[in-house]
């Protein structure tokens, strides 16, 4: 493993890595107790390949590695990039990322207990599967009998209040760990049918079914040959590309664009060199795309629409239910022409459901926003003919891409109507797009109150089958920790899969007016 983990960064990919099935430390190996070291050690060996395995000496590889809040090990993995504490249990060159059940932020609304598990403990609970192979009302029934059963050394009881003051102590000092809700995201997978997922990417926008890589021989021949024999599992790559929101937002434009993006990137499958030949078996099984988008706030400028408004919640419902529309439209269309995915039969798509609705109900709240789109009608011609991409809509950083284009990145607001962007060319300044003309209409990140973010990635989300690089921005000055509380709280109320990084503001910052810096 850590040897595909080489490969893929050697070929200038990311990583996203779950490491929910590893035995917590204590853990006994062959029945010696107190045998296993449990998570760290191995965060760590990631962590020195990454660094190791750079991309041509420009950039390190980069890697996103997610553990369950109910792992015996998380509060050591929590601190894995504070500045504080035993440095040899110090990983600073990956990014964490934490996976919350429903149950975890129920409990918290009660201020109840949690108890954290060994996952040693947590094997063949039901039908030959482990704990972590279940979401949902399967998991929480799973969880409250082991809670019960488990035998002290097994488990560890702490408050979900302490818990999760120190996971966001941590996001406030580091701006990480990214959270992965893990039961919305398997709730809403279209492809639920075939696999399970268990964590995100290394941007925490890609949602899709993973399973693990099983060995099945290894013989050795009369010259020497040594011959491995193992069945592939599912690693998730993404094909991504990104609509540019500042040129393309219109219902015409996105029906003749969209459909070509899918086109595109379904070439990409077949084009593409994989490092790894678990990627390609994965990649033609599900054949999955994500569409994502960039200058997403100079299209709400440019349209006259405030960051912080119900406008904006109305627009961004309304322009995303026609990215997905015209999508699905087009990985259908393709599907006639190309086949459909091999996977298809008994998925979501298959049955009319598209984003954990019925065909009608997509059709009410089309009728609502405006489009007025024949969501019945395509759901028919989905069934008949197939899908040609298992999943489709992801919305990535395009931090690189907007720099070509002089566009604002992805769906995130400016981070100042002027400043500088420092990369491998040097030191690059940086305004958005027609900042001369809609000055007074571009609100800076860290001026915005963060729920309006927040709702407005609700409001994508609806339309969207995976998930969003979504960014927080906050000044260490004015937040407080029930503020802080309060946002990830509602990104789950609210429906959102995944959080990404926390930015914050720095401290030594010189205050500087905006408009004399221009």
């Amino acid at each position: 493993n850590v040897k595909k983990a080489g490969m893929i960064s050697k070929f200038a990919g990311g990583l996203g890595i779950y490491l929910g099935k590893i035995r917590a430390t204590g853990a006994p190996i062959r029945k010696f107790k107190g045998a296993s070291s449990g998570v760290l050690p191995v965060v760590k060996i990631i962590n020195d390949v990454m660094v190791y395995v750079d991309q041509l000496g420009m950039r390190k590889g980069s890697a996103s590695i997610t553990l369950d809040i109910w792992h015996k090990d998380v509060l050591d993995f929590l601190e894995v990039k504070t500045n504080v504490g035993d440095e040899r249990k110090k990983a600073h060159d990956i990014h964490p990322a934490i996976s919350i059940p429903d149950l975890f932020m129920k409990r918290l609304k009660e201020n109840g207990k949690w108890t954290l598990f060994d996952p040693y403990y947590c094997k063949n609970v039901r039908d030959g599967k482990n704990l972590e192979d279940f979401y949902g009302e399967e998991f929480e029934e799973l969880y409250l009998k082991l809670e019960k059963e488990l035998p002290d050394y097994a488990k560890k009881e702490i408050s979900a209040f302490e818990l999760w003051k120190r996971l966001l102590t941590v996001i406030f000092e580091t701006g990480e760990p990214y959270i992965f809700f893990r039961d919305t995201a398997n709730r809403l997978n279209p492809n639920k049918h075939c696999g399970m997922v268990y964590s995100s990417n290394l941007c925490h926008e890609i949602v899709q079914n993973q399973s693990i890589s099983t060995h099945i021989s290894e013989t050795l021949s009369e010259d020497g040959t040594i011959t491995h024999v193992k069945k592939s599992g599912d690693v998730v790559v993404c094909n991504l590309g990104s609509i540019n929101l500042g040129k393309v937002w219109k219902k015409e434009d996105l029906e003749r664009v969209v459909p070509i993006l899918v086109r595109m990137l379904d070439n990409v499958i077949e084009m593409n060199f994989y490092a790894i030949k678990e990627a390609q078996y994965t990649n033609k099984r599900y054949r999955a795309i994500g569409i994502g988008v960039s200058n997403y706030h100079y299209c709400l400028v440019k349209n006259g629409i405030p960051w912080e408004s119900d406008r904006h919640l109305r627009f961004a419902n309304s322009l995303f239910e026609r990215i997905a529309y015209y999508a699905i439209k087009g990985s259908m269309e393709l599907a006639k022409e190309r086949g459909k995915y091999p996977l298809f039969d008994g998925s979501d798509w298959s049955k009319g459901i598209f984003f954990g609705r019925m065909p009608e109900e997509n059709q009410r709240l089309s009728k609502e926003n405006g489009n007025n789109f024949d969501w019945i009608g395509l759901a028919e011609e989905v069934k008949r003919n197939g899908m040609r991409n298992a999943y489709l809509l992801a919305l990535m950083p395009t931090g690189s891409t907007s720099l070509i284009v002089s566009a604002t990145p992805s769906i995130d607001p400016i981070f100042a109507k002027f400043y500088k962007e420092e990369n491998m060319s040097g030191i690059l300044p940086q305004v958005p797009p027609e900042v001369d003309k809609y000055f007074w209409h571009y609100k800076s990140a860290y001026n915005i109150d963060q729920e309006w973010i927040i709702r407005a990635a609700a409001e994508r989300q609806k339309w969207i089958d995976q998930a969003q690089s979504l960014n927080l921005y906050i000044d260490p000055e004015k937040i407080d920790g029930p503020t802080l509380s309060r946002l990830y709280t509602l990104a789950w109320e609210l429906g959102l899969k995944t959080v990404y990084y926390c930015r914050s503001k720095s401290l030594t910052d010189i205050e500087e007016c905006e408009s004399c810096a221009t």
